[in-house]
């Protein structure tokens, strides 16, 4: 964040020397008021960017095997921009390259889900699915892996067929 908080202001500095620069070549031709004004604008643009490049940012560092499952699209009224173009603000990752499946129900896989948030550090879960009855659970000491055909206890959450996670452990 500090980083990026730097590169705001290099633009702004970047771009009132630039309006400085063209005063002087013309003769003090250009208004002052520019410089501070192309500065902020400079600034603004630089924030707008950064903003709508964070997400392909974090996807490209993503190694082979995570997949996105979800982005967190948002939009806000002090950023008109955003309900033209709705910016990302987090997303949920599975590492299906490392998915393990289960020694006593080989329809059931764990798998490591990343919640990743702008400007946060990043959370993991470890979560284990249900291929068969299409539910998870949060993978604990307690939860209890049903041998195939049995049936499923309360801490598993029952899932769409369309579900992301779903679709991304189980038939990929």
């Amino acid at each position: 964040m500090i980083w990026e908080l730097i590169a705001t202001i290099v633009a702004g500095v970047g771009a009132a020397g630039v309006i400085l620069l063209l005063r002087k070549l013309t003769g003090n031709a250009i208004a002052k008021w520019t410089i501070p004004s192309f500065a902020a604008l400079a600034m603004l643009s630089f924030q707008v960017y950064s903003e709508y490049t964070w997400f392909s940012h974090q996807q490209a560092f993503l190694p082979s095997g995570v997949v996105v499952l979800h982005q967190d699209k948002n939009t806000a009224f002090w950023r008109p921009w955003s309900y033209l173009y709705p910016q990302t603000l987090g997303f949920v990752a599975a590492d299906i390259a490392n998915a393990e499946k289960n020694n006593i129900n080989t329809e059931v896989q764990r798998v490591n889900l990343y919640f990743v948030q702008r400007h946060s550090a990043v959370q993991t879960s470890s979560q284990v699915v249900h291929c068969g009855y299409n539910a998870k659970a949060k993978n604990s000491q307690t939860v209890i892996i049903p041998a195939s055909g049995a049936t499923l206890d309360n801490q598993w959450i029952a899932l769409n067929k369309q579900d992301p996670l779903l679709q991304a452990v189980c038939h990929s």
